[in-house]
């Protein structure tokens, strides 16, 4: 292959290249050394600087950080000791009106039980003033008497006549002289 840019000729403004020959200037060795040191003597101070920098301003940062803190802790628990105090009269204003409330409609109940009465329940209040003011409790539904009788194979509905033989007019008679269970007891 040809090398195209032979020939061509330097652009305006363009030093031409002029081949490297020969040995390299040496430099001085000493004064590369100490430009080096320089260097990193410079580094070294800023980054010094840099780091002294931070510290300050993290110590200034925690300093008000600990002021803000002392300030605002001291109130804060001012606060919390006011709201405290809120709550436990507002406490106290609830259990007042829920035992008059009990002492209004149980009288005997509050009488006896006292303050311990605003931890029981309604039912259990009205049914300790029914008790404590006389009332009779409401009796539970009767027992029942038991099963039917077992039936027999004869009779039934086609052989006219009940147990015994009696008539419905017998029947009629026996169930009137009967009481009802719930007028039995009374």
């Amino acid at each position: 292959m040809v090398d195209t840019n032979e020939g061509t000729a330097p652009i305006e403004g363009e030093a031409p290249e002029t081949p490297v020959t020969g040995t390299p200037v040496a430099q001085d060795e000493v004064t590369t050394l100490k430009s080096r040191n320089a260097g990193l003597d410079a580094k070294v101070t800023e980054l010094t600087k840099s780091a002294k920098a931070a510290e300050q301003r993290a110590a200034e940062a925690a300093q008000r950080l600990a002021d803000y803190e002392a300030g605002k802790v001291g109130s804060d628990e001012a606060l919390r000791a006011q709201l405290q105090a809120k709550e436990a009269e507002l406490a106290a204003a609830r259990q007042e009106a829920a035992l008059a409330r009990i002492e209004a409609k149980y009288p005997e109940t509050f009488g006896l039980f006292g303050a311990a009465a605003a931890g029981m329940a309604e039912d259990v209040l009205a049914a300790s003033e029914a008790r404590l003011k006389g009332v009779p409790q409401e009796q539970e539904p009767p027992a029942p008497i038991g099963n039917n009788p077992p039936r027999t194979g004869q009779g039934g509905a086609t052989s006219g006549a009940g147990p015994k033989n009696q008539t419905i007019a017998e029947m009629e008679a026996e169930f009137k002289k009967l009481t009802p269970p719930w007028l039995a007891n009374s």
